[in-house]
């Protein structure tokens, strides 16, 4: 890649990863569709949990992008050693990063939501959803770190292709599992936030 003109890196590797952050965005929209038809108080509790699954989606791509930068510039400088520590470190600190919000799910999240709503009903629907979002987010934490390795590397499709599948993963499982359909269990929300988990 040191040879090939800077024009032609941009238009090589920024369309995959445009379209990779607009897929991540995917998986709000096709839960909040499936979910508004299960129940209005359903769809207000996602918008309430949305905003901690945006702060775990920039922490997740925010250190995937810093292992991408210094995975790159070490693969320019040939410290192959050197990539293999910091991609180590990478997955130890996406997993740091996991841990850290599935206990602040657990502590913190009924008091989050008694603060952000007063229904009890959204109440309920927002912590049995995110529940399921804190304590099975590993896979979107250690995929953001693989994306960007592989995207240091030069490889743009594989991590592209990966993306579309989960998020078609989401679409196809979030109504089976949300109304049970297909000898499948009857979920509710919680059935959104598995397809979710699934898909990542």
């Amino acid at each position: 890649m040191k040879q090939t003109p800077i024009w032609k890196l941009l238009l090589k590797l920024c369309p995959p990863v445009m379209l990779a952050l607009l897929i991540q965005s995917v998986y709000n929209i096709v839960d909040s569709y499936f979910v508004a038809q299960y129940s209005f108080d359903g769809l207000t509790a996602l918008s309430l949990i949305f905003p901690l699954q945006l702060l775990m989606t920039a922490i997740a791509t925010g250190t995937g992008t810093g292992i991408n930068i210094l995975v790159s510039r070490m693969d320019g400088r040939g410290e192959k050693e050197a990539q293999n520590d910091t991609i180590r470190s990478g997955f130890c600190l996406g997993i740091f990063n996991f841990l850290l919000f599935a206990a602040a799910g657990i502590l913190f999240l009924e008091s989050y939501c008694r603060f952000s709503s007063d229904q009890p009903s959204v109440r309920l629907y927002a912590t049995q959803y995110a529940r399921i979002i804190f304590l099975f987010s590993l896979g979107m934490f250690l995929e953001a770190n693989c994306t960007k390795v592989l995207q240091a590397k030069g490889n743009m499709l594989l991590p592209m292709g990966a993306q579309i599948i989960g998020a078609l993963i989401n679409v196809v499982l979030d109504p089976l599992l949300i109304f049970g359909k297909l000898g499948l269990p009857a979920m509710g929300i919680q059935g959104a936030a598995a397809a979710t988990v699934i898909g990542q």
